[in-house]
This record gives C-alpha cells, sequence and structure tokens, in this order.
C-alpha cells in the first residue's frame, strides 16, 4: 500500500481565545478551535457529521479518491480515560472498514493535556486507506481529528 502520510504532518491544532486572526488559518468558533489545511483543500463545516472536513483537491482525471481531514469534538456523556475511548472509537472504525489492522500507538501532549494518536491501514471498497487519529480529552470532552490517505 503507498501511503502518502506527508500531508498530515504539517497540521497543527490550536485551541484559541485571540483576536487577531492569521488568514491563512481556519477558525472555528462552534469548537473554539483554529486549524492551518493545506491551502487548496475545500473546507466544508458541519459535513457527514464532523464539525469540519477539509478536502483534497483531486491530483488529475484518474484521481478518484479525495484525502481528508475531520474534526470532530464529542461530549462525553461518562468519565473515560483517553485509552477507553480510543478502544471505543477503534472498535466502531473496525466493524465499518474493511481489513482493519492497528499499525502503531502513541502519546503526545495537546495543550498541556495528555493525548494519543494511532496510525491504521484498512480498505474501504476498492480503496486501500492509511487512516490517522488523534485524540485529546479536555473538561469532559473527545476532541478527535481523523485523517485518511490512500
Amino acid at each position: 500500500m503507498k501511503v502518502r502520510v506527508s500531508v498530515i504532518i504539517p497540521i497543527i491544532i490550536i485551541f484559541v481565545s485571540c483576536s487577531k486572526k492569521d488568514p491563512d488559518r481556519y477558525y472555528n468558533r462552534k469548537g473554539g478551535f483554529s486549524i492551518e489545511f493545506p491551502k487548496d483543500w475545500e473546507i466544508k463545516e458541519d459535513y457527514m457529521g464532523s464539525l469540519v472536513m477539509a478536502l483534497s483537491p483531486l491530483k488529475n482525471s484518474e484521481d478518484d479518491f479525495r484525502e481528508n481531514i475531520n474534526i470532530t469534538i464529542e461530549k462525553l456523556s461518562k468519565d473515560m480515560t483517553i485509552d477507553e475511548y480510543l478502544d471505543f472509537n477503534m472498535a466502531k472504525l473496525g466493524k465499518f472498514f474493511t481489513d482493519f489492522k492497528e499499525l502503531k500507538r502513541g502519546d503526545w501532549i495537546f495543550d498541556d493535556n495528555d493525548a494519543k494518536w494511532v496510525l491504521c491501514s484498512c480498505r474501504m471498497g476498492v480503496y486501500d486507506i492509511c487512516y490517522l487519529l488523534y485524540v485529546a480529552i479536555v473538561e469532559g470532552k473527545a476532541y478527535s481529528l481523523y485523517a485518511q490517505v490512500n
């Protein structure tokens, strides 16, 4: 499977409350965050269950898969650890995708909070997908960034 993860690396999320805005960043007042997406990507708000989704342009006439980044914020109904939340979501993804495999998992710090990331491979229809998920739980809310590349 050919994996193009380089699209994901430059993405940075910052939770903001500042008044000065960088014109190259996407700001989401409802979610209280900003993120810098690649400049030529299409942005859709409140789309397919995501607070925001960014879609890559097609590379040529033969390209029929748009790499995408989705951000969700979920208010948790009960106290969950980051590992419990991540395991719950991984189980859901395993039911949705074919040949779903977790490849790597790691820790990171997000806005001074413990967070996790998971890299997976799966099949979605005719596509072999690399799926990257970042999750942080802050004040009873789960912040998730999902990225899919073909």
